[in-house]
């Protein structure tokens, strides 16, 4: 799976930072949702290395709060990766990582910011794996976890 995520992030610009989050930012988050679930009692070997990750900007901070809530409930934990410095300031830098890109509005399917999005996507999954060795679980937040 690393392999064709790898691939597929050749295919976009691939920047080597976090955007405006340290890579210290970024472990902490990462280290806070490892294992998946808030009550570590729950959380199965197999996923003991493993954190959820979604991705979501300010137009969609709804759609956002829902997927959220949803998780919650089932006791989740997760890393939001942030298109857009308002959707980052709305989440608090505790759970989310700032991207590159500074994209708030909502974009249709194969737009110029759709795209672009879709490659941070992949980059900074690509970078999260890449410097702290996790299994990544992505969600996009118009999936809603209904039950364990």
């Amino acid at each position: 799976m690393l392999r064709i995520l790898l691939l597929l992030s050749l295919l976009c610009i691939q920047l080597p930072t976090y955007g405006t989050s340290t890579k210290d930012e970024v472990q902490r988050i990462v280290e806070a949702a490892r294992g998946v679930y808030t009550n570590s009692s729950k959380t199965p070997p197999y996923l003991e290395n493993s954190i959820i990750v979604v991705v979501a900007n300010s137009a969609f901070f709804p759609m956002y709060k829902n997927w959220a809530m949803h998780a919650r409930l089932l006791g989740l934990k997760w890393v939001t990766i942030t298109t857009d410095s308002e959707m980052y300031s709305m989440i608090g830098a505790k759970y989310a990582i700032q991207s590159h890109v500074n994209i708030a509005e909502e974009s249709l399917f194969r737009e110029q910011n759709f795209n672009v999005i879709s490659c941070e996507k992949l980059n900074a999954v690509r970078r999260i794996i890449e410097s702290s060795n996790v299994d990544i679980i992505f969600s996009d937040i118009d999936n809603v976890w209904v039950k364990d």
